[in-house]
């Protein structure tokens, strides 16, 4: 059930409360969590974890923990970091990458970060800047004859897949980044969609039905790679970010990361950035189209940065903070992954409730930013909270600990990019009812993101 909410255009930031679900209040049977696990698994977070630090309980005989409290996540993420390994679920989905980071644990983890963070220092994001450009460039094409309703959250998906074709591949004409996308849709809607046995003890080496139903669409995935690998080999000279990744020396050993590896490190990137930045960007211009005010506010900073139709959209990351804090605001309030799911290796204490090695590990990014205790008027959109600094482990839309996600500056990068290209261009108010939020892995839009565009000037970027 979705709170109330009240579509028109012009409102205050101060009482606009974007759409969410209306949490349970009572514990849910097991038929009751069958069926809301295959339609939306924010309803499997209770009411009380948006207002207590640490609830528990027991389904199917096996103990759960669900945290909600800035230490609680610390101590998770970052403080016993290898008391606490990822859940089988989240292991089978991510299959395709099993040789990557996602999987590797220990020494080889730390190898493996190590030459994935070569993408992401100063000078490699700059070089991403040209291409990201001519994305955003395409979009607003896409934008001027798209009609005067349009599915941002399509758009944003498509566009950044273009963005992450022409990072990963030498010739982005290799790429088709519409199959490539609808390949990793299709992959994602299947392999992540619940499935009963995702109740019961399921050993990580043996795929599901789901998984192997999703097989053709991560081998179409897992080949494009292959074949720009293929393509270095003969000499093609690779993307910077596979140069970058190749090159990349573990200090202790010497020695870089095999073709197995480095295929799979790349398939951790195409997986994990797939949607995040596009989720981000989709929520934030529905908050936007949704509040005219804010919207002029974000309209007159980017264009003083980027000027009138964007020509200097290059110019904008790292220079519009109010475009920042509306993304931040955006991302609080609809974080891309919004539940963190882990199993314990081992006994431990956590919040002062005892965890025995085997409990479940839930945390509820999505309830975090809601928290009564730790946000004045959580379920409002207000922008202004980020003039200053959350407290540490109290915001965390890319994870948090040693473990957060490596690409966040690659994704701030484009989202400053992208809403200074839109923003410079066109007017965005609703069109529709405002979209329910809903989780299968990450938060999406549910229907879309259907918003009237109108264009302030006869000529995109």
């Amino acid at each position: 059930m979705l709170t109330e909410t009240n579509p028109t255009s012009a409102r205050s930031s101060a009482v606009f409360k974007p759409p969410w679900i209306k949490p349970p209040t009572s514990d849910l049977s097991i038929r009751e969590t069958i069926k809301v696990a295959g339609e939306n698994r924010l309803m499997m977070i209770p009411e009380a974890a948006y207002h207590e630090p640490i609830i528990s309980g027991k389904r199917l005989g096996r103990p759960w923990h669900m945290v909600t409290y800035p230490d609680g996540m610390r101590h998770v993420l970052s403080e016993a970091l290898d008391n606490y390994d990822k859940s089988a679920i989240m292991l089978h989905l991510l299959r395709p990458t099993r040789h990557g980071i996602f999987h590797a644990k220990g020494q080889k983890w730390r190898v493996q970060r190590s030459a994935a963070s070569e993408v992401f220092t100063p000078r490699s994001l700059e070089s991403a800047t040209g291409e990201i450009v001519v994305a955003a460039k395409a979009l607003t094409q896409r934008l001027l004859s798209s009609g005067p309703v349009t599915d941002l959250y399509h758009q944003m998906v498509l566009t950044n897949f273009e963005i992450i074709c022409r990072l990963v591949a030498s010739q982005p004409e290799n790429f088709d980044a519409v199959r490539f996308s609808s390949a990793i849709n299709g992959y994602m809607e299947t392999a992540g969609k619940f499935n009963v046995l995702d109740l019961l003890p399921w050993p990580v080496w043996l795929p599901k039905p789901q998984h192997l139903m999703a097989r053709h669409h991560s081998l179409y995935v897992r080949r494009a790679v292959e074949k720009e690998l293929e393509a270095v080999k003969r000499g093609v000279r690779p993307s910077v970010f596979i140069e970058n990744i190749s090159k990349a020396i573990d200090p202790q050993t010497g020695k870089t990361l095999d073709p197995v590896e480095i295929r799979d490190t790349v398939l951790a990137f195409i997986l994990a950035g797939h949607e995040t930045s596009a989720i981000a960007l989709s929520w934030a211009l529905m908050l936007l189209a949704s509040d005219q005010n804010i919207q002029e506010e974000a309209r007159a900073e980017a264009i003083s940065v980027v000027g009138t139709g964007g020509p200097n959209i290059g110019e904008a990351p790292g220079r519009l903070p109010l475009c920042r804090r509306i993304l931040d605001e955006a991302m609080r309030l609809y974080p891309p992954t919004p539940l963190i799911s882990r199993v314990a290796n081992k006994d431990d204490e956590l919040l002062g409730r005892r965890i025995r090695k085997g409990d479940r590990v839930f945390l509820p990014i999505c309830a975090l930013h809601r928290h009564s205790l730790l946000w004045e008027d959580p379920h409002a959109f207000r922008p202004e909270r980020f003039n200053q600094r959350p407290a540490r482990f109290t915001f965390l839309p890319f994870g948090g600990g040693p473990r957060v996600c490596i690409g966040a500056s690659l994704a701030y990068r484009e989202t400053d990019i992208i809403l200074a290209a839109l923003l410079s261009q066109f007017k965005f108010e609703t069109a529709d009812r405002l979209p329910e939020p809903v989780v299968m892995m990450t938060l999406r839009p549910k229907g879309g993101v259907r918003v009237k565009v109108t264009p302030l000037n006869g000529k995109p970027a």
